[in-house]
């Protein structure tokens, strides 16, 4: 992928990042990733689409299997 040249590109790439940090900070909820970004949960569903966000690949997300340092061992 080449990196972002004009200024809608750099708006996409780091609305992209936001995005992806805002779902893994908020354990996947895109309702709550929404609120704490300040945009409506469907303008923020628009944007994963338009973006191509591919959320099956984002960590923490359910339904995905938690990464090993996420998992608890219970004696």
């Amino acid at each position: 992928m080449n990196p972002p040249r004009t200024l809608p590109q750099l708006v996409d790439a780091y609305e992209r990042i936001m995005i992806i940090k805002a779902i893994q900070g908020c354990g996947g909820s895109r309702t709550r990733a929404a609120e704490s970004l300040g945009v409506k949960r469907r303008y923020l569903y628009t944007r994963i689409a338009m973006l191509g966000i591919d959320l099956s690949q984002i960590p923490g997300r359910p339904g995905r299997p938690p990464k090993i340092d996420q998992v608890l061992i219970v004696k």
